[in-house]
């Protein structure tokens, strides 16, 4: 008799819990702005005659502060990113979820664009207030046509730039498929067997050579 799979090995838990600290903790120097040099990219984005002694000066224009803001928020999504990589959190996940593992990505994955999506349209996460500030030109430009492309442009961007990650690290195409096929997120596919192979009759050991009939032919009209 086949043995049962047996579960893996429970994981460690100090790799992701040392990874998760680290995270926080740069989080926090990111916040404070107490991490040295890290500004230098946005202020040449930004232009060199806003900033003064690593920080903005008391005048900077709204759009150079949403886009600094914004540029720390990205800096912390991505180390949020290589510490759930070096830290294997997905494997901790996958152990304890076991086979609702799909399900449970899913229903996080989603939870995290919703989440996401709404502060990008407030000033706690300026992503709009960016796209709009870039586009300041055509949105106050009188014409009605150029101010509503701009503005429907600017919220479809935020949009795709939110959600389109999250959706391709989830794998939602896999799990939209399964639901089109009736099927649960994550549900192995069933697969038909094959059909059994046609029995015939065995030959005597002194008869003819074993022939299959030939199939019967179609009445002539």
């Amino acid at each position: 008799m086949p043995r049962a799979a047996e579960r893996p090995p429970r994981p460690s838990l100090v790799g992701p819990a040392a990874t998760l600290v680290l995270w926080l903790l740069l989080w926090l120097l990111l916040s404070a702005r107490a991490v040295p040099y890290v500004f230098k990219p946005i202020e040449i984005i930004t232009g060199p005659e806003w900033w003064t002694l690593g920080g903005l000066r008391d005048d900077a224009p709204g759009l150079v502060v949403d886009s600094t803001t914004l540029y720390y928020e990205v800096l912390v999504l991505i180390l949020g990113f290589y510490a759930a990589r070096v830290g294997g959190w997905a494997h901790v996940l996958r152990y304890f979820a076991g086979e609702r593992y799909e399900r449970l990505r899913l229903t996080l994955s989603v939870a995290a664009a919703v989440v996401l999506l709404w502060l990008a349209w407030t000033p706690k996460v300026p992503l709009l207030l960016v796209l709009m500030g870039s586009a300041q030109d055509w949105l106050l430009s009188g014409d009605r046509l150029k101010a509503t492309v701009a503005a429907y442009t600017c919220y479809a961007l935020t949009t795709a730039i939110v959600v389109w990650p999250i959706a391709r690290a989830a794998h939602w195409g896999d799990a939209l498929r399964d639901l089109r096929a009736g099927r649960a997120p994550g549900r192995p596919r069933s697969r038909t067997a094959p059909p059994p192979p046609r029995r015939t009759a065995p030959c005597a050991p002194s008869g003819p050579s074993c022939v299959p009939p030939a199939p019967p032919m179609p009445p002539k009209r």
